[in-house]
């Protein structure tokens, strides 16, 4: 019975080599997409002819896979990722002590919106990813054993609190107190003036006061049916209020009329995105803040995206898309550590100290990271 060696391959493992069988051969590489950028966590296997179990290693952050001390003989190497296409070599053959390179590379289909132009709905040549781990909450990925799982997860959360936490609106001045009261007494003397009804659900929202702020908005949407604005606001006061049917059902109205325009669309489709996380739909809830960040790849949107997969422990997608996001914006300290919570669910643990690290140096007098 042959026994099975594990070999340390960029912070991975390398599995099926057999011991009474290890020669001193390398091969190296890399894997890129087709815009010749490295594909993190990217899935390599090799295999030799006539053999039954493949080698198995992922890539790091650079791209970059290794397998050491492999023996004579003739190879195939393949690499793939959830939704990118695969790559294939053709059979080469490894001699002893030679150290060989081949690099890889995989096709990253574009994703497509429907009824929106093609200008509006590439990625970057990004994947569009159907996430298993979103639709299994107890798929851990089989990253070891359940206090660890547990380790992560709080993890996990405590890393999309603080980011989250960032990018929330500052509290609001001093100054907004006389403003409502201004806009109160014009709406109470005026109930007609869609302004003064419209401004004040808008004000009464952004201060977390979204069941205060219905009735104005409500009022403001019958004086004026067609005004997005406070569609948006009042769809937004719906949902801060925990009335999930009605804001997702004025959500998905708006959409058949403003999902065309980018700016529209990806706040319509992050809004939703929130709505379907609060009703307990995951999948669905990653598709919308997907598509907000394909129409707008702003940090909030790519970061939101990036929380959500991983908050359903897909940490592979989640990975690539605090890479995209990490690459966006090189200064975002949410985005490091989104993409470190992300390497380290995955099981990469120096590729997370190194993203924390990076995320500490970005502001060192700020203790959070």
């Amino acid at each position: 019975m042959a026994v099975l060696a594990l070999f340390p391959v960029q912070g991975r493992s390398v599995h099926g080599q057999s011991t009474s069988r290890k020669g001193s051969a390398t091969l190296q590489g890399s894997v890129r997409d087709s815009r010749a950028r490295p594909v993190a966590a990217a899935i390599v296997h090799l295999q030799v002819e006539g053999g039954s179990q493949p080698l198995t290693a992922h890539t790091d952050s650079a791209g970059t896979y290794r397998f050491s001390a492999l023996r004579h003989g003739e190879y195939v190497v393949r690499a793939e990722l959830v939704g990118y296409g695969e790559a294939t070599s053709g059979s080469f053959v490894l001699g002893e002590n030679e150290i060989k390179s081949i690099d890889l590379t995989l096709e990253s289909p574009k994703t497509k919106v429907s009824g929106l132009p093609a200008t509006q709905t590439e990625f970057f040549d990004e994947p569009s990813f159907t996430v298993a781990g979103v639709t299994d909450s107890t798929n851990l990925g089989g990253h070891g054993s359940n206090t660890i799982a547990r380790t992560k997860e709080a993890l996990v959360k405590d890393t999309v609190a603080l980011g989250r936490e960032s990018h929330a609106a500052p509290s609001p001045a001093t100054s907004l107190s006389s403003l409502e009261k201004s806009l109160r007494e014009t709406a109470a003397q005026e109930p007609g003036n869609f302004e003064a009804n419209q401004k004040l659900g808008q004000l009464l929202v952004a201060e977390g006061k979204a069941r205060e702020a219905l009735p104005y908005l409500e009022r403001a949407s019958q004086l004026n049916p067609s005004s997005y604005e406070n569609s948006y606001q009042l769809s937004r006061g719906y949902a801060d209020s925990g009335v999930y049917q009605r804001a997702r059902s004025n959500v998905k109205t708006l959409l058949t009329t403003q999902g065309k325009d980018a700016h529209h669309g990806a706040e319509l489709h992050h809004l939703l995105g929130d709505i379907e996380g609060k009703l307990g739909n995951p999948v669905e809830a990653v598709r919308e803040y997907q598509l907000a960040a394909e129409l707008n790849p702003s940090e909030l949107n790519l970061f939101d995206w990036g929380s959500e997969l991983l908050i359903h422990r897909a940490d592979q997608p989640a990975i690539e898309v605090f890479s995209k996001g990490n690459r966006l914006f090189p200064l975002s300290v949410p985005m490091l550590l989104g993409l470190g919570a992300a390497w380290y669910a995955h099981g990469s643990y120096d590729q997370a100290v190194q993203r924390f690290c990076d995320a500490s140096d970005l502001n060192p007098a700020d203790s959070t990271p």
